[in-house]
């Protein structure tokens, strides 16, 4: 795949010095994502340990987000449907592998939330934590065909083992099948290959329901 890379700095001798600053613009194209960034890039580096910080905005748009696990050469299994196009822009603030996004804006398939997302590559495996809420959350893209009585087909847990995670997430209205459910706040505890699904309330059928999932990918 051609990535194209351009970046400006405004004064790149600023940033041999430690606390140094410089004014950048950055643009990534290649087929499978693209990234803009406006904003600045300092010497964060203490004594012999080089580092930068980036802050400032930031946009990135991934036609399919199946597509770019595919470039990306990792063997994941991901489910039959869903995972198109993916897009998240906000004010980011990036410091040696952890970037921390503020207002948020996420979006994958009709799925559109905001809040606040934290990224932190430093590990064996990438970790997401933050909080999002979307308006409504419809899980049906990336659920099996239904089929009558119950299925026997056997559900990957494989991609429960590339990533942690620690988010919390409420939606004014979750589509699951054909049940409409109300308000829902949910905790997802993603670690080690263990999910741990705290479902904090579900407005159902006039009245809420509350529950823990737990399960082991390992």
């Amino acid at each position: 795949q051609k990535i194209t890379i351009a970046a400006r700095l405004d004064n790149t001798g600023a940033l041999v010095r430690a606390g140094g600053k410089s004014g950048m613009t950055l643009t990534l194209d290649a087929k499978p994502i693209q990234l803009k960034f406006a904003g600045t890039v300092g010497n964060a580096g203490r004594g012999e340990h080089p580092g930068l910080a980036f802050d400032g905005k930031a946009d990135l748009a991934v036609p399919s987000l199946r597509d770019l696990v595919a470039w990306s050469g990792r063997p994941i299994a991901l489910p039959k449907r869903g995972l198109g196009p993916l897009a998240l822009s906000g004010t980011v603030r990036a410091v040696n592998g952890v970037a921390k996004f503020e207002d948020a804006v996420f979006s994958l398939d009709g799925i559109k939330a905001t809040g606040a997302l934290t990224l932190d590559a430093t590990g064996a495996r990438p970790r997401l934590g933050g909080a999002l809420h979307a308006s409504a959350l419809d899980l049906n893209p990336y659920l099996p065909p239904p089929t009558p009585g119950w299925s026997a087909e056997t559900f990957d847990v494989a991609p429960l083992r590339e990533a942690d995670a620690e988010l919390n997430v409420t939606a004014d209205g979750v589509t699951f099948r054909k049940l409409k459910i109300g308000r829902s706040d949910a905790a997802v505890h993603l670690q080690d290959g263990h999910l741990t699904l705290d479902v904090r309330q579900v407005a159902l059928y006039r009245g809420e329901a509350k529950g823990t999932l737990k399960l082991d990918a390992t």
